[in-house]
Formats: C-alpha cells, sequence, structure tokens
C-alpha cells in the first residue's frame, strides 16, 4: 500500500497540470495566442474540436504588406492561449469602460485644424467621423482627402490610426482635454489638432 501513495500523487499532480489547461473559452472572448515564441492578442471565434483542447481565433492589429489592418483566422491548442489580463473581468466595469469610450468618441467628432511648430502654422484639417473613419486633407489641395481609419484607445487617452495618412506618417494621437471641454490631439512633438466650431 506504501507504493500506492507516490502513484496517487503523481496522478494527482499530473491532473492539475492538466486542469491548468481546462480554461473555457468562448467565441468573443478576448485572449493572447504565442505564435513563433510571441504572444499576441486575438479573439476566439469557436471551438476546433468537440473536447475544446483548441479553438479558432481571429488575431487583432495584423497588417499585410502594404500595412492595411487585416483579420487573420487560424486554429491554436489551448496550451498556446491564456486570458488576455488587459481585458477587465469584471462585466460592470467593462461596461463602463465602454460607455465611457462610446461617450468620448461621440465628443471627438468633427472638424479639426492641424497645425505644426511654436507659432502654430496652419497645415491642413481633418474630420473625425463616426465608425472610425477620418478624413483629411493638407492645404496645398484643402479640395482632395484622403481617407483612414482609428480607434480609440481602451483607457481614452489616445487615437491609434489604424491607416491613411496619420498611420502612414507614424503619427500619434495623444488627447489633451481643454478647459472648454473639447478635446486637443498631439500627432507629435511640434504638431497637433484642435477642434473648430465648424
Amino acid at each position: 500500500m506504501r507504493l500506492m501513495k507516490p502513484f496517487v500523487v503523481l496522478l494527482v499532480l499530473m491532473g492539475m497540470a492538466v486542469a491548468g489547461h481546462a480554461q473555457k473559452y468562448a467565441a468573443g472572448d478576448k485572449v493572447m495566442v504565442q505564435l513563433n515564441g510571441n504572444w499576441m492578442p486575438a479573439v476566439i471565434v469557436d471551438a476546433a474540436s468537440a473536447d475544446k483542447k483548441s479553438f479558432r481565433v481571429k488575431l487583432l492589429y495584423m497588417r499585410d504588406t502594404k500595412n492595411a489592418v487585416m483579420n487573420s483566422f487560424l486554429t491554436v491548442a489551448i496550451q498556446h492561449i491564456k486570458p488576455d489580463n488587459t481585458v477587465a473581468t469584471n462585466t460592470s466595469t467593462t461596461t463602463v469602460q465602454q460607455k465611457t469610450v462610446a461617450e468620448l468618441n461621440n465628443a471627438l467628432l468633427g472638424r479639426y485644424q492641424i497645425y505644426t511648430g511654436v507659432q502654430k502654422n496652419y497645415i491642413g484639417h481633418f474630420y473625425l467621423k463616426a465608425g472610425g473613419a477620418y478624413r483629411v486633407a493638407l492645404s496645398s489641395d484643402e479640395d482632395t482627402y484622403a481617407q483612414g481609419t482609428y480607434e480609440i484607445s481602451p483607457d481614452g487617452q489616445t487615437l491609434k490610426w489604424l491607416g491613411g495618412l496619420f498611420y502612414q506618417n507614424r503619427w500619434e494621437g495623444k488627447l489633451v482635454k481643454q478647459e472648454n471641454g473639447t478635446y486637443q490631439i498631439i500627432f507629435s512633438g511640434k504638431a497637433m489638432a484642435e477642434k473648430t466650431a465648424n
């Protein structure tokens, strides 16, 4: 009987190891997946097998050779998936964050003038539109617009340019709230934008 105890302990330890990968995932869950040694953000699409040992996922923020955002779907074994700890696990907190970002998005919509330098030299304007789109025209050709897309960071501190001129120029999008309640957008050290009345 004494020989049985180490065997039982071994079985328990094996069970704990397996349980470590017994994480339950559902469609829409935000996770991190391990690819070539790197962890990347993804969303669960569905289970790829009946025993749920692998899942189909959609990678986020993947880009093609032209730097366009694309959706990449693949199947990943469960041992290469972990919860995305950057996502709030408390449902009420997540709802509040989503509501705050939605309200911020509505406040940001409209026309902005772009300035550069200490003297605030005007170089063009752009519009933030509903649905995560923007269009921009430079002062050299005010009637010709380039299109692009954006999203607001979960913390509401920055705009992330997903495509278009601002993405190509690698401009940042830090949001700075002004005393009058509008927002200034800081692109880089000397380039910024201010919201206009029209």
